[in-house]
């Protein structure tokens, strides 16, 4: 107390000053209608102030929870966007029960890197969430890879960075169907192989998805021819393409379940005549 005491009194002028600087701005602010303009003002931009500051303290502390809700709208507008690029699949096998036989659910990317040839990328969704080995994994708007191995609460995912794999891809708006694969170099560099010199090929033509395989669907956007070579001696061009979106900047993926897989697979597996 004698603390308190000893601190009021060592201060007492400038406790007086604000008392009386306090009386005189209340007296000016009911006396005089340009300065009570004036002081709302003031208090209206200080309100504003604290309130923005505010706001953005509680959407820091909400960002996880705003992300999820995000997801879940991307998830939905991923779901129509895919219908609606997507045709039936495999119908020369069988008759189709629906037109796009895919079922989504999101995941998050908890390790990732570009430090070999052959990458793997790992997701926090395992056999528990349904995840199972050689479904198709795609991003905001690209390809991730395809699962791999599945433990109860993980999966590994085949990487499109990595020089084994290669996506059924397709030439928009064409009847041109290849095989792309990364190059092993830059994360975007890509090249697009077993297209035929005497197919129409042009810069700036945009690769998606052929639809030609049982992990994606047809027409998702890869990536743009970005040059074309026509080798004198070889029947087919050697075309480089740049992929849309780094492979390496997404945090949160979306994983293809092909409900017809199975039986597809057992299509695929019986013994030909």
């Amino acid at each position: 107390m004698q603390r308190i005491l000893s601190t009021l009194v060592r201060f007492r002028s400038f406790i007086v000053y604000l008392f009386f600087a306090a009386v005189a701005l209340l007296l000016l602010n009911n006396r005089s209608f340009y300065h009570a303009s004036q002081f709302d003002k003031t208090r209206l931009s200080l309100s504003a102030w604290l309130h923005l500051k505010s706001t953005a303290i509680s959407d820091y502390f909400d960002l996880n929870r705003q992300n999820e809700i995000l997801l879940m709208e991307n998830l939905a507008l991923k779901k129509l966007a895919l219908k609606a690029n997507a045709f039936p699949l495999y119908d020369q096998y069988y008759h189709a029960k629906e037109p796009f036989p895919f079922e989504l659910q999101t995941a998050r990317i908890i390790k990732t890197d570009l430090q070999k040839q052959r990458n793997f990328v790992l997701i926090n969704k395992g056999h528990v969430d349904g995840v199972q080995s050689e479904m198709g994994v795609i991003g905001a708007s690209g390809i991730v890879g395809i699962v791999d191995q599945v433990t109860t609460h993980f999966s590994s995912i085949i990487s499109i960075l990595h020089l084994d794999l290669k996506i059924n891809a397709q030439i928009k708006n064409t009847e041109v169907f290849g095989s792309l694969s990364w190059k092993g170099t830059l994360p975007k560099a890509f090249q697009l192989q077993d297209i035929v010199t005497t197919n129409p090929v042009q810069l700036g033509d945009t690769i998606v998805t052929g639809g030609r395989s049982s992990y994606f669907p047809m027409g998702i956007p890869l990536g743009v021819i970005t040059q074309v070579d026509r080798p004198q001696s070889e029947g087919y061009y050697q075309i480089d393409v740049t992929l849309f979106d780094n492979p390496l900047q997404y945090k949160y993926v979306y994983l293809l379940n092909n409900m017809d897989f199975d039986e597809i697979k057992s299509l695929e597996n019986q013994p030909q005549e």
